[in-house]
């Protein structure tokens, strides 16, 4: 393939699928239209037989024409002038007189079946080759249902064999004008897989076609997809109140009562709540300025010195018997409380927290 020093096709991804494909490049010098005469001529002769007689042509580059106004003077749509240069290739341009090198005034037709009838014909590449090579490659991963390749489904019981049921990621090479079919790459296998189209509706389409069909699909008749929506919703909220899944609020049973709500309170009232378990000492909440409280003494380890309640002296009671003397041992008042007959403290100080 003999081309130009344009950007277009000047990169590693095109040089990579043409050598894939098995075609040789040849570049050309810049600005020099006579090392690619193929399309230098080609582009001329349409320039100049064609676009140049056709209502708003503004000439070869922009300003040529002075004071002409190609979009006021336009009469072609975009599909008209592509009907104009479509019937020009197939119905003059072969036929033409050429006067380049070796053709010798010969038409492109004649020229085309000495070439076939003295070398041969150029085998197309294969499907796969044209997959390969020429296609969209992808990085998708396998599903129980195949592989993904930009929204189409694609399946094959060799690519359900090698997954074994988990999910892999592979390399896809889809041919945008043949969606019937798909070349799968994995770094676990050598073989090569193809994996067959799901959707049947895909099968003649071409890939830019399959995802106007799709988005077509999504956008369409949007008040037809306000009334099933609405549909929807309300038979799925009927299925729900038929089912009990959820609690009817139309009906009083699902309602709680204030008694019932009183039950609930004293049902959790009595609940025990025992605080966390503290890491140092600690004291009570605001009594942190307390003075502290006193030690207990060796002797009365268990329990504090009690603080001794005033004693009460009750009046001698008067004896019956008139007889005795008033300085009789008899009439004399009973012996004061000792030491160990001290009646029991009224509070003691606590000394240990209830916590």
């Amino acid at each position: 393939m003999k081309s130009d020093n344009g950007a277009a096709t000047r990169n590693a991804d095109v040089y990579e699928r043409l050598l894939g494909a098995g075609t040789t490049v040849q570049m050309n010098r810049a600005y020099e239209s006579v090392d690619n005469t193929f399309a230098e001529r080609l582009v001329g002769t349409l320039q100049f037989a064609v676009l140049n007689t056709l209502p708003g042509y503004a000439g070869s580059y922009p300003g040529e024409l002075k004071g002409y106004d190609a979009e006021r003077e336009a009469r072609l749509s975009i599909d008209n002038l592509m009907g104009v240069l479509t019937r020009y290739f197939v119905d003059e341009y072969p036929h033409r007189p050429h006067r380049g090198t070796g053709i010798n005034k010969a038409s492109p037709r004649m020229k085309r079946m000495a070439c076939r009838a003295q070398y041969g014909e150029i085998k197309p590449p294969s499907p796969e080759e044209r997959r390969i090579h020429l296609g969209e490659r992808q990085v998708v991963t396998t599903t129980s249902e195949g592989v993904c390749v930009s929204g189409i489904w694609y399946n094959s019981p060799k690519l359900q064999e090698f997954t074994g049921g988990k999910s892999k990621e592979v390399m896809t090479y889809l041919d945008p004008d043949d969606l019937r079919l798909v070349t799968i790459f994995s770094q676990d296998t050598k073989d090569v897989m193809t994996a067959q189209l799901r959707m049947v509706e895909f099968a003649d389409m071409t890939l830019d076609e399959a995802i106007d069909s799709m988005v077509e699909t999504v956008e369409a008749f949007p008040e037809e997809k306000l009334i099933d929506q609405k549909r929807y919703r309300e038979a799925r909220a009927r299925r729900v109140r038929e089912a009990g899944f959820a609690p009817d609020p139309r009906l009083p049973a699902n309602y709680h009562t204030a008694e019932e709500r009183r039950k609930v309170v004293e049902s959790i009232a009595n609940v025990e709540f025992i605080p966390m378990a503290r890491s140092g000492p600690t004291v009570e909440p605001g009594s942190i300025m307390d003075p502290p409280v006193p030690t207990l003494s060796a002797t009365h380890s268990e329990c504090p010195k009690a603080i001794k309640a005033p004693v009460v002296h009750e009046a001698p009671p008067v004896p019956e018997n008139p007889e005795v003397e008033a300085g009789s041992p008899e009439a004399q008042s009973p012996e004061e409380p000792t030491q160990t007959q001290t009646s029991k403290p009224l509070f003691a100080p606590i000394t240990k927290s209830k916590l």
